[in-house]
């Protein structure tokens, strides 16, 4: 399956000549997920890779057969469950050990609306002030 023509706007990729993701990754002080397709085209995967070993405390999960928009409803549903799951595990966590006092950020493409409802409420009750974006 091929995929379409992506064009860059100018200003974002002038934002990526002068900044460093790497560098930045490093500055990354709370628990982070990774979430990549082995077919994604779009985005390197050995760029995820390298990310999750620069980030402490980094967890990176690959699909298999996903590409970078993850068009298979089985791929979107399966990023779904691993970002549940990541936001469930350090919800725990949160209840063993002292309160996170970090502002996460999650941003969600396309996702149904039990999906969507199940990520804020698992997302609500790590960290009151995480913002989720849809």
């Amino acid at each position: 399956m091929g995929f379409p023509a992506h064009q860059l706007n100018y200003p974002f990729f002038e934002d990526g000549k002068k900044n460093n993701g790497y560098k930045t990754a490093k500055k990354i002080q709370i628990p982070t997920l990774v979430v990549h397709g082995d077919k994604d085209k779009i985005v390197p995967i050995k760029q995820s890779k390298k990310t999750s070993k620069i980030i402490k405390n980094c967890k990176l999960e690959i699909i298999k057969e996903c590409d970078h928009r993850y068009t298979k409803p089985e791929h979107l549903q399966k990023a779904v469950e691993l970002i549940t799951e990541f936001i469930t595990q350090k919800c725990s966590e949160k209840k063993r050990q002292a309160k996170m006092r970090n502002k996460f950020q999650i941003r969600i493409g396309e996702t149904t609306s039990n999906q969507k409802r199940s990520l804020v409420e698992a997302i609500e009750c790590i960290e009151p002030r995480f913002s989720a974006l849809f």
